[in-house]
């Protein structure tokens, strides 16, 4: 696992690699119908739904796979009471449209299936709120810090942001042929939202 950035997003190359250091129980590595019914009481339970549903979802031919290619806009999966997962899509947009933003119940474990983009991410401490805390949608929206860093993502990789990770995506459209082509490049990947409660 590599740290990239002052804000401390966590970026890996997507493989089971990814958790060994977490002892994911292999056994347990599989979707389960039940799950929606199950509530993991920390991140180390929590991970054991959440590594078979990001594997799936790689995982060319499968049902979820399937379904996230298929997505348009976006949509609400539950995984667990609580858990759930934003399948979605969307085309590139200018650096200029970026939209910066950080969550404070849940943690973000954004996985692409296909495509690219790029993420401008700064810590929390460096940025200034635009719009006051929306619980329901739990999100804080800030305007555009002074300083970024800059996150590459395409497919097959995970970004992990925490509510100190101030975060833009869906950046690239000038930098992936875009800008100039007849048909703008989408992205289609999958948010999980896990609690914030559940990491020590």
């Amino acid at each position: 696992m590599a740290v990239f950035g002052k804000a401390g997003a966590l970026l890996q190359v997507f493989a089971p690699e990814f958790f060994d250091s977490l002892n994911i129980d292999e056994n347990r590595a599989q979707i389960n119908p039940n799950s929606v019914n199950e509530e993991p009481p920390n991140v180390f339970e929590a991970l054991q739904y959440v590594y078979p549903y990001m594997l799936e979802a790689l995982t060319p031919k499968s049902p979820i796979h399937q379904r996230i290619l298929s997505t348009k806009g976006e949509s609400k999966i539950q995984i667990t009471k609580n858990i759930y997962a934003i399948e979605q899509s969307y085309p590139l947009k200018l650096e200029s449209k970026a939209f910066f933003e950080s969550h404070k119940e849940f943690v973000d474990f954004q996985l692409i299936v296909r495509g690219q983009e790029y993420f401008l991410i700064a810590p929390s401490g460096e940025c200034t709120i635009e719009e006051k805390y929306d619980a329901e949608k739990d999100l804080l929206v800030y305007k555009t810090p002074n300083h970024c860093s800059k996150l590459f993502l395409n497919a097959g990789t995970l970004a992990v942001f925490f509510p100190q990770d101030v975060h833009a995506g869906g950046l690239g459209l000038e930098d992936f042929g875009g800008a100039t082509a007849k048909k703008v490049p989408e992205v289609h990947k999958t948010v999980l939202k896990v609690p914030l409660e559940l990491f020590p």
